[in-house]
């Protein structure tokens, strides 16, 4: 199962990422962006450095590019759309929806097509240890994210070596943020 999951995601056909459900995010945009001539890849490679953009989609139609926009409040959300999103190369127009409640994240949604017994069967993620943190900082939180987005599949050890803590305390912070609906772990195929 192991090497047949691996192939499916050499070839491009799914996807393993790192989302965030980060609580402190608490304004949400869609923002569509009509881009000139050639400059959808560009534009795309742009914003996807931005961290205020948690996923952008190619689209047809009115736009090609529809991002969902996070930040911390209205004004750091404003700031993201009014100054950075123009600032994106190839950008010929911007139309934005700013979201006052979010009612389901995409990647909680199921098709329901396992029958119960075999989604009980899907390994759920293990707790943290008891002696794990209960809350963890907010820089560690960033440099955890940072490393996660780069790279589903890193170790606990990966991950202690940036931030400079244990493989241990590393393992702990990422249970405590999964286990807090914070961080998940979606395939997206």
């Amino acid at each position: 199962m192991k090497r047949r999951g691996e192939r499916i995601v050499t070839s491009g056909l799914a996807w393993p990422v790192a989302t965030l459900e980060d609580p402190r995010q608490a304004s949400t945009a869609i923002v569509e962006v009509e881009c000139d001539p050639g400059q959808l890849l560009a534009t795309v490679q742009h914003a996807g450095h931005h961290q205020a953009v948690s996923s952008i989609d190619l689209s047809s139609g009115m736009g090609d590019v529809v991002m969902t926009s996070r930040a911390q409040d209205d004004a750091e959300l404003a700031e993201f759309i009014l100054t950075h999103v123009g600032e994106l190369p190839g950008v010929r127009s911007v139309r934005t929806s700013v979201s006052s409640s979010t009612l389901k994240i995409g990647a909680k949604w199921t098709l329901g097509v396992l029958r119960p017994a075999q989604v009980e069967r899907i390994p759920r993620a293990r707790p943290p240890r008891a002696a794990a943190v209960k809350v963890v900082p907010d820089d560690l939180f960033l440099d955890l994210v940072a490393i996660l987005e780069k790279d589903i599949r890193a170790s606990n050890l990966r991950l202690s070596q940036e931030p400079g803590i244990s493989a241990q305390k590393a393992a702990g912070s990422v249970g405590t943020l999964r286990m807090q609906n914070v961080l998940d772990f979606p395939i997206h195929v």
